[in-house]
This record gives C-alpha cells, structure tokens and sequence, in this order.
C-alpha cells in the first residue's frame, strides 16, 4: 500500500480515528472505507454513548449487589458470634460432665471419646451410656449450637466469596467503561456537532430501534399527559431535570444516570428504588405498553436503561454521556419492558 504522509489531508486523520474507536476494519483489496459524514459520525458517537450507558448500568448492578451482600454480611457475622457465645457456653458445660466421670470413682471416659476431632466430641460423648437425662440433654443443646456455628461461619464464607466476585466484576465493568469513555472523548474532539436531527418527541415515523439515533433535547415547553397523584409528581420531577447532564453513577442533584433519575424521581413520593435500571425493574409490577400511566417506568435496551414515562408515547430519561435529561418517543429505542412501582 502507498505510504501516506503525516500532514496528508485531514479527513484521512478522522478516519484513523474512527477506525480505532469503532473497529472499522480495512477491506480485503488493501483500501479503508471511507471517513464518515458528520451524521454518520454522530450516529457512531451516539451508539458508542448507548454501550456506555448500558456498562454503567450493569456497573449499577454490581454495586447495588455489592452493597446487599456486604449488609447480608454484617448480619451473619452478628449472628455467628451469637452462636459462638451460645457454643462456648455450651463447651463449659459438656466439660464440666465430662470432668465429673473423672472424679466419679467407678466412671471413666473411654479413649474413643477422648481422640478425634473437636468438632465431634459433642457427638462422642452423646454415645456414653451412664449419662443422665438432664446431661443428655446438655449434650443435645451443645450439638445443635455447634451445627448453629458451622452453618453461620459457611454462610459467612459464602457473603465473603461472593462480595469478593461482585468486586472482581465491578472493578472489570469500571476498566471497561473507562476505556471506551477514552475512546468516546478522542472520537468526540474529532467529529464535528450534527446537524439537526429529527424531533424525536413528535416526528414520525420513528427510525428501527437498532439504528439507535440520536435525540437531542428540543427544549419546547413539556408538561405531562393528563394525570394526578403520584405519577404525576414522579413526572413533573423527571421533567424538571430537562437538560441536566448525563453523567455516570449520578443521582442528582444537578446530574444523573437514566436509574439514578428514576430512582430519585420516585423517592420525591416516598418509594424506595434501587440505583440499578435492571434491579427496577425485578422489584417493581409490570405492565402491559397499551396500559402506561404517567409516571410508570419504562425500560430499553434489555433492560439496562430506564425512563419516566410522561403520557403521549414520551419518555423523559438521561440518555446518554454527552447527552442531558430529555424527551424522547418510545419507539426511538428498543422497547423492554415497563413497571408501576
């Protein structure tokens, strides 16, 4: 292939850019395809911002599963060291049965229940013939608190192990968010802003959901479609961050995430969300599309982005980096899913 200089004309730099961030690979004949029009450009950095938000939301995910198991955690630990107060108890007081045979003068503990393992002592010595019914008894409690312990510690383990998965994915899914946040910035620097694009709120007919085209905010006035109650407020509150920035892991009070909107949209009614679209989702009622109710959520993408919906085959949501909190038509995005919590 024909060297090319350094300094050779620009669309050729724009190209090299492309080709590194989206993967634009070099046809079979040795040629490059063509360098973008700024529409198309715009298209890539938009699709580039929806694999983002989407990352973001499984990061989402992962800490909120994190924050779970960590609290779930806490509780067991609370709970083995209760078991492990009962157990000790339990072990002073088989000791002292098994310190009376020795002063009783024709009594004696056999070998086999000397040896072995700690862990089944309580069960040797359930064996001895010459035992009370009261020791017995002591005995039994002793057994079943130390079952108690074992299970707690297990259980404790088994948080730890899981925490420390939960860790290991998130801290991939921040690796990778953060690299493709690289790429998106540099390809941003070279492509110049698109031309208008169609209103998304109101035009019609909406382009296939996997075209995933931009929606810029289009600033008119927005109020949402006839309601009351709850899901009005949840509605008007959405709205009223009409255009604040998308930003990732964001709740307010001036940025967010399309989970982090939604979850603080409906706390403003006293319901607590979690800051994960997915976990919305599983925790909220679904509902049919044909009965949406202002308010109610919708979710896109497989359920890795949400928004409110407003009444008017609207929702309002923070899109994507780059992007703020806007308005856009349902059919703009691959529908998923809806829920009324």
């Amino acid at each position: 292939m024909r060297s090319v200089r350094t300094h050779a004309r620009r669309p050729i730099a724009l190209l090299g850019v492309v080709v590194a961030v989206l993967g634009v690979v070099l046809l079979p004949g040795g040629g490059a395809t063509a360098a973008p029009s700024p529409a198309d450009a715009a298209r890539q950095l938009h699709s580039l911002g929806v694999t983002m938000d989407r990352l973001n939301e499984r990061a989402n995910s992962a800490r909120a599963q994190l924050r779970r198991v960590e609290a779930q955690r806490v509780g067991l630990e609370r709970q083995r060291a209760a078991a492990q107060v009962a157990l000790d108890e339990s072990r002073a007081q088989v000791g002292q049965i098994a310190q009376s045979a020795y002063r009783d003068g024709g009594l004696r503990l056999s070998s086999s229940v000397l040896e072995g393992s700690p862990g089944d002592f309580f069960a040797r010595m359930s064996t001895l013939e010459w035992l009370s019914d009261q020791q017995r008894a002591t005995i039994a409690a002793a057994k079943q608190r130390q079952s108690q312990f074992d299970d707690a510690t297990a259980r404790v383990e088994g948080q730890v192990r899981s925490a420390r998965r939960l860790r290991a994915r998130l801290d991939r899914q921040k690796t990778e968010l953060a690299a493709r946040m690289r790429r998106w910035e540099k390809l941003k620097e070279q492509v110049p802003p698109p031309r208008a694009e169609p209103d998304p709120e109101n035009d019609a007919p909406p382009p296939r959901p996997e075209d995933d085209a931009p929606h810029p905010d289009t600033r008119r006035p927005t109020d949402v479609g006839p309601a009351s109650g709850n899901g009005a407020r949840v509605a008007r509150f959405a709205l009223a961050q009409r255009g604040e920035p998308y930003v990732f892991g964001a709740a307010g009070p001036n940025a967010w995430d399309c989970s982090g909107l939604t979850q603080k949209a409906w706390a403003q009614v006293g319901v607590p969300l979690p800051h994960s679209a997915h976990q919305q989702y599983y925790q909220i009622r679904h509902v049919p599309r044909s009965d949406l109710r202002v308010g109610d959520l919708v979710f896109f993408y497989g359920l890795e982005h949400v928004g409110v919906y407003i009444g008017g085959n609207r929702v309002v949501h923070a899109p994507t980096p780059g992007e703020s909190v806007t308005v856009t038509n349902l059919n703009y995005m691959p529908y998923a899913g809806a829920g009324r919590p």
